[in-house]
């Protein structure tokens, strides 16, 4: 081949078809498997050799995953391991305090500060409540543009006007939350209504 080598050209590729090396030198057939070929000929090639070469493709082609399978394996193969938030931490006074996301019952946020409603207290973080949303796990729920809550801590939910809900939770205070209009899919498909 001009320019490249066989090996060469596999090389450059992103993905790896079927290969079989039709070649003259045997001195290569270990490189040539050592690419995920399926077969290794050397010339002159007889026929019943390239028939079980044919056979095969047939073989693979059969039995080939779908090109989206093989996309999908790609893409979390790739994706590295994102580890998933347990506690927040707040100041308080001059202290750093942690505090485990399963004491916490909700996040509401004001104007500049965004306040941790936990077993023990409510703290301030200045972790705006949007960041909150992306990190928090699973059983956190943003059900108003100025709240989160933690749908373990959810002991009642009823109707309220204009498509909302009114929510109650479990907490020293038996806080109730009132959902917001723009937050109407994401609670009925939490609430599976």
């Amino acid at each position: 081949m001009p320019e490249l080598t066989g090996f060469e050209v596999l090389e450059t590729l992103t993905y790896i078809p079927i290969v079989i090396f039709c070649t003259a030198y045997d001195q290569y057939s270990l490189k040539a498997f050592e690419t995920n070929s399926i077969d290794y000929l050397l010339k002159p090639v007889k026929l019943e050799r390239l028939q079980q070469s044919v056979n095969k493709i047939k073989l693979f082609s059969n039995n080939l995953p779908n090109q989206n399978i093989v996309q999908l394996l790609k893409d979390l193969s790739s994706k590295k391991e994102v580890h998933q938030m347990t506690s927040i931490t707040v100041k308080k006074e001059e202290k750093l305090i942690f505090i485990k996301l399963e004491e916490v019952s909700h996040f509401s946020a004001d104007e500049r500060y965004v306040s941790v409603h936990a077993k023990n207290g409510v703290y301030l973080t200045d972790e705006p409540l949007s960041q909150l949303e992306e990190k928090l796990p699973n059983n956190f729920l943003r059900v108003h543009r100025a709240t989160i809550i933690n749908k373990d801590f959810v002991s009642e939910v009823q109707k309220y006007f204009n498509s909302r809900y009114s929510i109650t939770l479990k907490s020293n205070k038996k806080q109730t939350i009132t959902t917001g209009r723009s937050y109407k899919v994401q609670v009925k498909g939490w609430l599976n209504v």
